[in-house]
């Protein structure tokens, strides 16, 4: 019996030495994770903002950016990166030009900062302004576009009528002209009145603004409509 329990604490205290001999490792043939962890910021070209809520994207791994355009990433990296092998990095947002990247990452604190251009039209201003015994409106716009004001192709009001029919109606704005070659002003006399006794129709009070460009990008602002302290005309009709 003794001899028994003496073969025993042996065998215990060998396998406590070298467990992976005697039970297995889950780590045996495995390698070991190593991670890159990767942060930074992601703004625009024109104004060094931060980038709202841009989407990166390192090989098959994705994240977003927070409101203010900055990021954060752990990145775990595979064999062959391990060797330095590159890896394609595509950053994209809503209305901006797509940038793409080749790196070659390591396991170690990465900074790496991204610039976007933005494509799409901009509304820098807008007037309603009611006229005509408030049955009609007028509307005004300027809209900038940073690949020159020569790219807008559309600037459209969209007003939704709510008697005597419901939906909307939609109409383009005349170019009056530029004060420089990023930006341009428009305008167009709309119906308009909330009265449907008086007027025989009536709008809801609010108005959207759509623009779009030549490379298809796209914006739509909703605004409303104040009566009781309505806007001033931006610009004279008549230039």
């Amino acid at each position: 019996m003794a001899q028994k329990i003496g073969l025993i604490i042996i065998f215990l205290l060998l396998t406590s030495c070298e467990p992976e001999k005697y039970w297995g490792s889950q780590l045996e043939g495995e390698a070991l994770l190593e991670t890159a962890r990767i942060s930074g910021q992601v703004t625009n070209f024109y104004t060094a903002e931060g980038v709202s809520g841009a989407r990166l994207k390192f090989a098959e791994t994705e994240t977003a950016a927070n409101i203010y355009g900055f990021y954060y990433l752990n990145y775990i990296l595979s064999e062959d990166e391990l060797r330095n092998k590159p890896v394609p990095v595509t950053i994209t947002a809503n209305n901006y030009y797509p940038h793409s990247d080749i790196l070659t990452l390591n396991s170690a604190d990465l900074e790496l900062n991204y610039v976007l251009k933005y494509g799409a039209p901009l509304i820098l201003r807008k007037a309603f302004v009611p006229a005509n015994l408030g049955l009609s409106a007028l509307v005004q716009a300027e809209v900038l576009d940073y690949q020159g004001a020569e790219s807008i192709t559309e600037v459209i009001v969209r007003l939704y009528q709510e008697k005597p029919q419901q939906g909307y109606e939609y109409y383009p704005m005349r170019r009056l002209g530029s004060d420089n070659t990023l930006s341009a002003n428009y305008s167009v006399n709309v119906p308009f009145s909330v009265d449907y006794k008086a007027a025989g129709f009536e709008y809801h009070q609010s108005f959207d603004l759509i623009v779009v460009d030549n490379e298809a990008f796209d914006d739509t602002v909703h605004f409303g409509i104040n009566l009781r302290d309505p806007d001033v005309p931006l610009f004279p009709i008549s230039d």
